[in-house]
């Protein structure tokens, strides 16, 4: 029987649709207690050591659950990454300027483009 956490775990991230990924990535970190390390900046005492320790701890499996909910082609430019919250504000820059899977809908739509008889042609230009 899956665990909880694997029933929430987001689908693999192509580089489309990241706002509705990024919410569902920060639900599943947040049910396995990971997501404190994204903090800006993460909240840790540099002077305590057992605060240091929990938050390494904590933030190298959370690079790795990010990391592995990438499809390959992203895997291989984020791999490199060694710190979860700079991956994240990374990935939040670079992909929330714009709903990605909504140019993709857009981009659908004009590929599919078909004339109709009887429908001008700025008219046919005007539905898409």
């Amino acid at each position: 029987m899956p665990s909880r956490s694997d029933v929430i775990k987001p689908d693999v991230f192509d580089g489309t649709n990241f706002n509705r990924w990024q919410a569902k990535t920060k639900m599943w970190l947040m049910d396995q207690k990971l997501f404190w390390t994204m903090a800006d900046p993460p909240r840790i005492d540099p002077m305590d050591a057992e605060c240091q320790t929990k938050w390494k701890d904590a933030d190298t499996p959370a690079v790795a659950r990010l990391l592995s909910v990438f499809a390959d082609k992203l895997f291989d430019v984020y791999v490199s990454y060694m710190n979860a919250n700079k991956l994240w504000d990374e990935l939040d820059q670079k992909y929330s300027k714009g709903d990605n899977g909504n140019e993709s809908f857009i981009t659908a739509r004009y590929l599919n483009y078909k004339m109709v008889d009887g429908c001008s042609v700025m008219e046919r230009i005007h539905e898409l």
